[in-house]
């Protein structure tokens, strides 16, 4: 039984738990047995190294997370895509861990974010090049921007992970039940700039006007919050936990939004979706097979222009395809994979 730990940041809000998901379903579909830990990097959970706190409380995690103490508890660690992967304390203390007790790892699913265009060269990332160099076995990256920043890994560029996010999928015909996806403008992180909200507000009070049977989903408290105020009558939905998302997400036909991995989601359900660029993380959103759009853009004439029945059925033909790709590269790249003695084999086959 391999003890596996996850770097992901969970219950920030389901678009970060969803790129885990998708590694964890791959995981499972491929008949590994093991034990599953997380270094939670959500930041009210896992404080940005502060070594006064951690001198007086040794559980400063706040929740049930590995709290990096023990030598020999892991095996292996996978860190799953999602914002703070490469730098900031959180990803010091973990680095710092890895190296000291010679941890194989594999990087999955990594990207620019919201900045775009980055480099790995300068001193911060002094940790991480460490440990690509010495420990990391399989490096995939979702965008070109992170293709290219972290050339000298060779790493192979695929969809993110949370293509597979959803166990199950079905095609659609629709477009009859279309999911707007909604987000505020007035939290620090995870908003949109005032000006995408306004389009966003504007668009869907019309969408809900063309398709009565629409839903608003939202993907945090202050979405749900504000989109109530902003479409009185309208069906919102929303769950604080990620897990639910699922089902929220599959009543759908077709979803629009600047929710990159809510289009992420809706593709691994069989989900055709309309991704509204609003930063640098719009990149990722070729891996989904989203239609890009552009602040401005007409989006009721944009879902016209989608055939929901064939588009669907492409989208779980490109998710088994990129399936069988990740699935053969953690197979043969990765130590957590190999034989052990007296225990059964890997395979890929479901």
């Amino acid at each position: 039984m391999k003890n596996i730990l996850f770097s992901a940041t969970r219950q920030f809000n389901p678009g970060d738990e969803l790129i885990l998901l998708g590694i964890l379903n791959l995981l499972d579909r491929m008949g590994l047995r093991y034990n599953r830990l997380l270094y939670n990097r959500h930041p009210m959970i896992t404080p940005n190294r502060l070594p006064k706190r951690l001198a007086f409380r040794r559980s400063w995690h706040s929740d049930n997370s590995f709290y990096l103490d023990d030598p020999e508890a892991v095996d292996y660690m996978i860190i799953a895509g999602s914002p703070e992967w490469r730098i900031g304390g959180r990803m010091e203390a973990l680095f710092e861990y890895v190296l000291k007790n010679r941890i194989p790892c594999a990087f999955l699913a990594v990207g620019a974010g919201s900045g775009g265009a980055f480099t790995v060269d300068d001193d911060r990332h002094r940790l991480l090049r460490r440990v690509m160099d010495s420990h990391c076995e399989l490096l995939t990256v979702r965008d070109r921007e992170a293709e290219k920043a972290l050339g000298s890994w060779s790493p192979r560029l695929l969809p993110c992970t949370a293509l597979f996010s959803a166990k199950a999928q079905r095609p659609r015909t629709g477009p009859e039940v279309v999911g707007l996806v909604f987000q505020n403008r007035h939290q620090r992180f995870n908003s949109v700039r005032p000006e995408v909200a306004d389009y966003l507000t504007e668009q869907y009070d019309r969408l809900l006007r063309e398709y009565p049977g629409a839903l608003v989903i939202c993907h945090t408290c202050a979405d749900f919050l504000e989109a109530r105020r902003a479409f009185p009558g309208a069906d919102v939905r929303y769950s604080a936990l990620a897990e639910d998302y699922e089902s929220i997400y599959d009543a759908c036909d077709l979803v629009v939004g600047p929710r990159v991995h809510g289009a992420g989601l809706a593709a691994s359900l069989g989900i055709p979706g309309i991704l509204v660029q609003h930063s640098a993380r719009g990149l990722t959103g070729w891996g989904f097979r989203a239609v890009p759009a552009d602040p401005g853009d007409d989006l009721s004439a944009m879902i016209r222009g989608i055939d929901v029945e064939r588009e669907s059925r492409k989208l779980l033909e490109w998710k088994e395809h990129w399936a069988r790709i990740t699935m053969d590269l953690l197979a043969s790249e990765t130590s957590v994979f190999r034989r052990e003695a007296g225990g059964p084999s890997s395979s890929t086959e479901t």
